[in-house]
């Protein structure tokens, strides 16, 4: 609204002056509108909620009066708002807006927004238990959606089943965890402590060794919490009291057995080994250690003993002829040496067992490389085996790239791909071995973050990256995460984020985000374009949010980023682009509406088979034309060409203007068959003189004659032929009948055809045979 006032003033001699003073009025009604960063989240769920209320031009966002429909509401200047939904529930949201002017109007959404929370319940038969024992856990929990479930069950095992059967290994307190999630990633959690419990067992023995039977052994138990006893002597006796007795009648060794039950049912066992022997005996070797292969020298200090075995453990034995073996330990383990005595004459026969175990030791060489990557130092870490002794030294071998010793080493490696390293591998022992390999360097993924842009204070953006499995983003300044691979972004400045993205392998590599700040929205459109009339256009504009096009007649989308544009007379289109707080910005489209040309293909036709009729093309505003139809025509570029169809066909002229702007039309040619198209002789002298000696049908326009029948006055066929071509000289009849040239005779004729344009024809008639 425009207010004018005139101001005017006279002095003494009633001089005038004017002065026009212009006030502009805006009227304005804002139409809200908001948007949610999620309809759907987990309690406590923090909603962000952004303002997209259309305000009129001229004036811009005043008070923003949020009612979140679970009680609270918060008057804001800002464009977004954060509002935790502490319980879970489905929420109305209602949104006032005020602009400049204390205009205002309001949204209401009802059951907009959800907040879920599953709830996480489950039971035990007991809360005690006896390691090994199965333990069912009954999940009740309940959800607004299907629940998943995890489970950790306090000793590190986990599972990801509805409910859970865990076993214990070992006595204690188990915080038993269950978490359930809803499929919208909402959780709850819920704990127990199960207590696992056992007894101890033990015993004592007063004799363990016998060189012959009997051996009588007096059992006394030393176990703890028992309240049970079960005792397996394993010479087939047994017992079920605290401090036992049993007599061992035959030579063995007898893994005694004792097990004690407390009084949850929890259970422990205790062995002991009791020896019947026969001699005595004993005998020595000084090397207990070393590197396969390991020799050792055996000496037994027993004397007067007549046979003497040596048992060495590995699975080889040897009769001694004296009282000394060596025996040389070709796989690493552990060895216990045996000797074995027989007095050779009662059959009483004792065995002695090695005092001390031979550890053959041993080395398995290995390594693995971390991180894999090209152009990054990476540790090569041994991960050799040593049976018993600890590793010691390390000998690295890269090839044509050099040498190391230690371990770790560091490499770097410039390039992806195969790369030989050799490790010597040798323990406190001296034990070593020796890997031929190749470690495999992976390439740095390919991060390829979103490109450069800028925005309007105070707006926000989502960061985005590709190309690798996790990233991090730094700096951390106004990011809502940084371990995330769409964080929202809200500078107050111009900013450049690094985003450090790693692949399965590790890898790692970067890519930088540069965040402009402007006050102004800029957009470009596709330009200025040329159409024929009745044809489309599609718009472009890229680089600014919401879009406004006109005048918005010819369009199918005015808001559109790209709406199709059919004008009909030269039209410049305006677009006005906006973008969050930025000031609109405005291009100019021209659009060129070229004529068509006029064109007239000219009245349907009637033709005969066979022949040609012209065509005419006419009009206005021709540069050229185009015919289609058949290739019968004599050229597809004249405006009069001669076509010739077979059949009844559709001709198509498409005429151009300088413009390349087309028109078609179309004529069509009939075909009729009438007869015309076939001349027959009434006569033929087959006479061998190269003139009329075939009787055959000719003509144009015929596509095949279907049957060809020549019959005597007296109805006798006297020849035929079958799906013959028209003016075929060679099918005609040459007057001979059963290997014979008839007299001077009159002959009737009966033929069957086919048009071009595939109607039947029938011609009947008589023909005179001359000499």
């Amino acid at each position: 609204v425009q207010l004018i006032a005139v101001f005017q003033t006279s002095g003494q001699h009633q001089c005038l002056d004017t002065v026009i003073k212009r006030k502009y009025f805006i009227v304005s009604h804002p139409i809200p509108d908001f948007k949610v960063s999620s309809q759907i989240g987990c309690t406590p769920f923090p909603a962000v909620f952004s303002d997209s209320t259309k305000y009129t031009p001229g004036t811009q966002r005043d008070t923003l009066l949020w009612q979140f429909g679970d009680g609270s509401s918060t008057a804001s200047l800002a464009s977004s708002i954060m509002h935790v939904y502490a319980k879970d529930g489905v929420f109305n949201v209602k949104l006032v807006a005020k602009d400049w002017n204390g205009c205002k109007d309001s949204i209401f959404k009802p059951a907009y927004v959800q907040s879920r929370k599953p709830n996480a319940f489950y039971q035990v038969k007991s809360l005690n238990a006896c390691i090994g024992q199965q333990i069912f856990f009954s999940n009740l929990s309940v959800g607004s959606t299907g629940l998943f479930t995890n489970w950790s069950f306090g000793d590190g095992d986990t599972a990801a089943t509805f409910h859970g059967t865990h076993a214990y290994k070992a006595v204690g307190s188990y915080t038993a965890r269950m978490v359930v999630f809803d499929s919208t990633g909402c959780s709850d959690t819920m704990i127990k402590v199960i207590t696992v419990t056992k007894p101890t067992a033990a015993f004592s023995l007063n004799d363990t060794l016998a060189i012959c039977p009997p051996l009588i052994v007096k059992f006394t138990s030393t176990s703890t919490n028992a309240v049970a006893y079960t005792w397996d002597f394993k010479n087939t006796g047994s017992a079920a009291i605290a401090n036992p007795s049993s007599t061992f009648s035959a030579p063995g060794v007898y893994n005694v057995q004792l097990i004690v039950t407390d009084a949850a049912g929890c259970t422990d066992t205790a062995r002991h080994n009791v020896r019947v022997l026969g001699y005595a005996g004993a005998f020595d070797y000084p090397i207990k250690s070393g590197c396969v292969p390991l020799t050792v020298n055996f000496t037994s200090n027993i004397v007067g003993i007549p046979t003497i075995t040596w048992d060495f453990a590995d699975g080889t034995t040897e009769i001694g002829v004296g009282f000394s073996a060596t025996h040389t330990y070709l796989y690493p383990g552990v060895y216990v040496p045996k000797l074995i005595f027989s007095d050779g004459g009662t059959g009483c026969k004792a065995s002695s067992v090695g005092l001390d175990t031979i550890k053959v030791d041993a080395v398995i060489a290995g390594f693995e490389a971390l991180p894999p990557c090209e152009k990054t130092q990476i540790q090569l870490i041994d991960t050799s085996f040593s049976y018993f002794s600890a590793m010691k030294a390390w000998k690295w071998n890269f090839g044509n790239s050099g040498a190391a010793t230690g371990n770790p080493v560091n490499r770097t490696y410039a390039n992806a791909g195969k790369y030989p390293v050799t490790l010597i591998a040798t323990n406190a022992q001296g034990c070593s071995d020796t890997l031929a390999d190749s470690i495999t360097i992976y390439p740095l993924p390919l991060v390829v973050a979103m490109p450069d842009t800028s925005i309007c204070v105070p707006d926000a953006l989502y960061l985005t990256v590709e190309g690798a499995k996790t990233y991090f983003w730094q700096p951390p300044n106004d990011l809502s995460c940084t371990n995330c691979a769409s964080p929202r972004a809200n500078p107050n400045t111009a900013i450049s984020y690094i985003v450090t993205g790693t692949d399965a392998h590790g890898c790692a590599n970067k890519d930088t985000v540069n965040i402009g700040m402007q006050t102004k929205a800029t957009f470009k459109t596709n330009g200025d374009g040329t159409i024929c009339l009745g044809d489309k256009i599609q718009l472009f504009a890229a680089g600014a949010t919401l879009y406004d096009w006109t005048p918005p007649e010819s369009l199918d989308s005015p808001k559109s980023a790209h709406p199709l544009a059919s004008p009909k007379v030269n039209t410049t289109y305006i677009v006005t682009g906006r973008e969050g707080s930025c000031l609109a910005d405005t291009h100019l489209v021209h659009i060129v509406v070229r004529p068509l040309p006029t064109v007239n293909a000219g009245s349907d036709v009637k033709v005969i088979a066979g022949k040609t009729t012209i065509l005419q093309a006419s009009g206005s505003g021709i540069s050229g034309v185009l015919w289609s139809g058949d290739s019968s025509l004599s050229c597809y570029t004249c405006f009069a060409p001669e076509a010739k169809p077979r059949k009844t066909t559709t001709y198509y002229v498409k005429a151009y203007n300088e413009f390349g702007c087309t028109s078609t039309d179309s004529v069509t040619v009939f075909v009729l068959c009438d007869g015309s198209q076939l001349f027959i002789p009434n006569t033929f002298s087959p006479n061998g003189d190269g003139y009329n000696d075939r009787f055959f049908p000719r003509g144009d326009g015929i596509k095949l004659i279907t049957s060809f029948r020549i019959y005597s006055r007296w109805g006798e066929l006297m020849y035929e032929r079958k799906n013959m071509e028209v003016n075929d000289e060679s099918g005609g009849w040459d007057g001979i009948h059963n290997g014979r040239i008839l007299t001077p005779d009159v002959f009737v004729y009966v033929i069957e055809a086919n048009c071009e344009s595939g109607a039947p024809l029938l011609f009947k008639g008589d023909v005179t045979l001359l000499k």
